[in-house]
């Protein structure tokens, strides 16, 4: 066999550091926890055979009255494990809860007595023009969200009925974030529910995660795998043509 020259060895070796370099973008995106365990919702609804609508009211109510009439896929008993179609909805509810701007304080409710025995799916919330940017989440450090709760939650500073005042505002888009970007057992549970008891007062004063506009419906995952592979395939076929 031919030796392999030390250009073909270099070029290879480059080819796997931008794949290196692409694959530790992809997992960065998501902020300091483990989001990049989930698959990207754009993927789950083209392998689920669903479209990620807003305005979709139809498949919204149907995907609700199955979890409501099938307890057994609640966190509390089975989970999702409990029936092949439970994680379908369950896809359904979460991918749309997370990603629109209005999605209504049932659903919103609802979502909580099933995530914990489901897989989720990961999305942004579609942006919003008028929406500044959120803080960084602090996933690890409960502290920070849990002050924000109890500033939410104080009486003498009315966020209940009036979300205006820059305290408010700030603990709202605290729990917005942490909500957003961080994963379920990541954040206490009287935050995670939080978000749904001032969402309605405080939503002129939430954030965006997403720095722009998007499709919710590209795979955007499948599209990286696509591309690692390509990668892959490429270095393979470099090195095995100059051997």
């Amino acid at each position: 066999m031919a030796r392999v020259s030390s250009s073909m060895w270099w070029l290879a070796l480059a080819c796997l550091v931008v794949y290196a370099a692409a694959d530790s973008h992809d997992h960065d995106d998501h902020d300091d926890h483990d989001h990049h365990d989930h698959e990207a919702c754009g993927c789950i609804a083209a392998e689920y055979g669903f479209e990620i609508n807003c305005l979709n009211d139809t498949l919204l109510a149907t995907s609700t009255e199955y979890l409501q009439n099938h307890t057994e896929c609640s966190s509390a008993k089975q989970g999702c494990a409990a029936d092949t179609n439970c994680q379908f909805h369950y896809y359904v509810i979460q991918a749309h809860h997370d990603f629109c701007l209005d999605i209504g304080e049932a659903i919103g409710e609802l979502i909580h007595d099933y995530e914990s025995g489901c897989q989720d799916c990961l999305i942004a919330r579609q942006y919003d023009p008028s929406l500044e940017s959120c803080p960084k989440a602090k996933c690890s450090k409960t502290s920070v969200s849990t002050a924000a709760l109890n500033d939410l939650e104080e009486v003498s500073n009315n966020c209940a009925s009036d979300c205006s005042s820059t305290v408010c505002a700030s603990a709202f888009r605290i729990i917005r974030a942490v909500h957003d970007t961080c994963d379920e057992d990541e954040i206490p549970e009287k935050v995670e529910d939080a978000i749904h008891d001032y969402e309605e007062q405080c939503q002129a004063f939430s954030c965006n995660i997403a720095t722009e506009e998007f499709d919710p419906n590209v795979c955007s995952s499948a599209s990286a795998a696509s591309a690692s592979i390509a990668v892959i395939w490429a270095v393979a076929a470099v090195v095995f043509l100059f051997v």
